[in-house]
C-alpha cells in the first residue's frame, strides 16, 4: 500500500480505535449543499463543518454539492473530541465539524477560500 490509500487505511483503523473507546458513531449521514456542507445533529447535538473545506484530492476545490468527489458516499463515521467533530465519508474524504452557532450558513458569494480575498 502507498500514497493515499496507505493514508485512508491509516484513518480507518484510527477510527475504528477510538469506536472501541465510546468517542465515534458509525452510519452517521452527511449532505453536500451548492457551497458546503449541512449541519448534522449526532448524539443530539447540531454540528456545522467548519468553512471553508476543500476536496481531499483537489485543495482548490471546494468541497460542496457542485464539487462532489468521485468517491463521496453521503455515509461514514464520525468521531467527537470535546468540541470537534471528525467526519470520515466511506469514501474516504474526511470534513472537521464544531458546535453549530445557530446562525445560517452564509450566502454562496460571501464564502471566502484562503488565498482568495
Amino acid at each position: 500500500m502507498s500514497g493515499p490509500t496507505r493514508a485512508r487505511a491509516v484513518l480507518l483503523s484510527s477510527v475504528g480505535i477510538l469506536a472501541a473507546c465510546g468517542n465515534a458513531f458509525s452510519s452517521v449521514e452527511v449532505s453536500l449543499r451548492h457551497c458546503g456542507v449541512d449541519a448534522v445533529t449526532v448524539n443530539g447535538r447540531l454540528w456545522e463543518a467548519v468553512t471553508p473545506q476543500s476536496v481531499d484530492s483537489s485543495p482548490d476545490l471546494p468541497l460542496d454539492g457542485t464539487n462532489t468527489p468521485e468517491d463521496w458516499v453521503g455515509r461514514g463515521t464520525v468521531v467527537i473530541a470535546g468540541d470537534q467533530m471528525t467526519y470520515t465519508d466511506r469514501g474516504g474524504e474526511v470534513i472537521q465539524f464544531v458546535p453549530d452557532d445557530g446562525m445560517a450558513p452564509p450566502p454562496c458569494a460571501q464564502l471566502v477560500r484562503p488565498g482568495r480575498g
